[in-house]
């Protein structure tokens, strides 16, 4: 807010005049869900109410889980980047705006005017402002200084741009020397883009816990159903002998058939194993 002509309190880029930085843009029972052992020792999947069961239910319910968690971090996840982006977007307009009115000062020196330094202060991202007076203009500069060269400005004096040449409290205003900062450079700038990464960062670690939960899931239903398929494999041998063993006794050769304790063969005399 270099001037104030924008009516708004330190630290609002769109309504406080040429601040990048310092405070917010304005224009910007059973649990519900989760793995449980079943009564006869199979997997059980609870999920908001519902109960999935067995190898297939409990993959389905792992799925939908992870699919409604899937969703929940990309709306608000979502909501917060977008705001980065909104802040972001906001100290990208300003500087064009400010840019433009030192351009024009430059051009037009009844445009540029000389403020006294009265203060500086820290801002958000570690960068700080300085505050200047000039008749009826009172503002503050962008977030862009270290902590030694707005120190060393205070008391001094400092040139600024004015964006009308009559001046009174509705007049804009920003400092000369912020003539080709980047506006990454700024503090809100620098804080937004940090939150930005960092809640990119925490999605992306959120996404890769869901994959983990459903190639764990997957794996854990192709292992049940293999073992599923050799215990019914192992008990059909099992009923086959059992069979065998209540079948009646006969001779292999002839097919007579034999009383259980007989070991040779009335008909044909061969030696018959039980």
């Amino acid at each position: 807010m270099p001037s104030g002509s924008h009516g708004g309190s330190p630290g609002s880029h769109s309504s406080g005049g040429a601040s990048f930085g310092g405070g917010s843009h304005s224009s910007g029972g059973r649990s519900s869900f989760g793995p449980r052992r079943g009564p006869n020792g199979g997997m059980t999947f609870f999920f908001f109410g519902r109960t999935y069961t067995g190898a297939s239910g409990a993959l389905a319910g792992a799925l939908t889980f992870c699919l409604a968690f899937a969703a929940v971090i990309s709306i608000a996840f979502g909501f917060l980047i977008s705001s980065f982006n909104s802040q972001i977007k906001t100290v990208k307009t300003d500087y064009a705006y400010y840019q433009a009115m030192i351009n024009r000062a430059k051009a037009d020196p009844a445009l540029t005017k000389t403020a006294n330094v009265t203060d500086a202060f820290l801002g958000t991202g570690g960068k700080w402002y300085i505050t200047y007076k000039y008749e009826a203009i009172e503002g503050y500069t962008y977030s862009v200084y270290t902590m030694t060269e707005a120190t060393s400005k205070v008391g001094k004096t400092t040139q600024i741009a004015i964006n009308k040449a009559t001046v009174d409290s509705t007049t804009d205003s920003i400092t000369m020397d912020f003539d080709g900062r980047s506006y990454k450079n700024d503090g809100d700038y620098i804080a937004a883009n940090q939150n930005k990464k960092i809640t990119m960062g925490v999605c992306l670690s959120l996404y890769g816990i869901i994959l983990i939960i459903v190639i764990g899931a997957v794996v854990r239903f192709i292992n049940n159903r293999n073992a599923k398929k050799i215990e019914e494999a192992a008990k059909k041998e099992k009923e086959r002998k059992e069979e065998e063993a209540k079948a009646p006794h006969h001779c292999p050769y002839c097919r007579t058939k034999l009383k259980d304790d007989q070991t040779k063969c009335p008909n044909c005399g061969a030696s018959v194993k039980k």
